[in-house]
């Protein structure tokens, strides 16, 4: 995760809670979206002025991959951990999906993946900004394949599985569910992810 994590350094001492403001400008980007959202929008839903928000931030490029680090921040501590470990396997990948399907149905995160919806509209952003998101989906793509190369050493899975091949269907499955999830109820959504994971073992 380090590697995709880029750090911006301020050189001047703030009078707010950078976290708290991040945090705010996030729900601010997630409920308009990243065109929609002005820079008085974020004033308002930020709580500092737009001095504050330039002198730190620059402009509303620059504090979008902030938010977008933020973010990939806050899905590795929350979701990532089990993949993360070094004898993760495709149990942990399961589970890994539905934790993170089921938060969103229960709203206890807004919308659907930043991340995801962020990269439907791609194109739209800078080069710097699209290459944050590409490194979280290569970061997800590397943690996939550990989980899957563990699972044929144990025999989870069969050793036939094209890891590559594999691996790129989990991180479609795993930016599908973040849509699929606030329209289907609790048990597709379960049945959906458990028949996604039985077509690789």
């Amino acid at each position: 995760m380090r590697a995709v994590v880029k750090f911006y350094k301020m050189g001047r001492k703030k009078q707010f809670d950078e976290q708290k403001v991040l945090d705010k400008a996030m729900l601010s980007f997630w409920k308009h979206g990243y065109e929609n959202t002005t820079t008085r929008q974020l004033e308002q839903d930020m709580g500092i002025n737009q001095f504050s928000i330039y002198a730190t931030f620059k402009n509303k490029g620059e504090l979008f991959k902030r938010v977008l680090i933020n973010y990939m921040m806050r899905l590795d501590q929350q979701f990532l951990q089990n993949l993360k470990k070094e004898k993760a396997d495709i149990h942990d990948v399961e589970e890994f999906l539905l934790n993170f399907a089921l938060s969103i149905k229960e709203n206890k995160v807004p919308n659907s993946c930043m991340m995801v919806s962020s990269a439907m509209r791609m194109e739209t952003f800078d080069i710097e900004t699209r290459e944050i998101m590409l490194n979280f989906f290569r970061f997800m793509k590397q943690l996939f394949q550990k989980a899957l190369r563990n699972s044929i050493k144990s025999n989870n899975i069969s050793p036939t599985n094209d890891i590559d091949q594999e691996s790129e269907y989990l991180l479609g499955i795993a930016q599908s569910i973040s849509i699929y999830s606030k329209v289907k109820s609790k048990d597709e959504i379960v049945n959906y992810i458990q028949f996604s994971i039985a077509k690789i073992k």
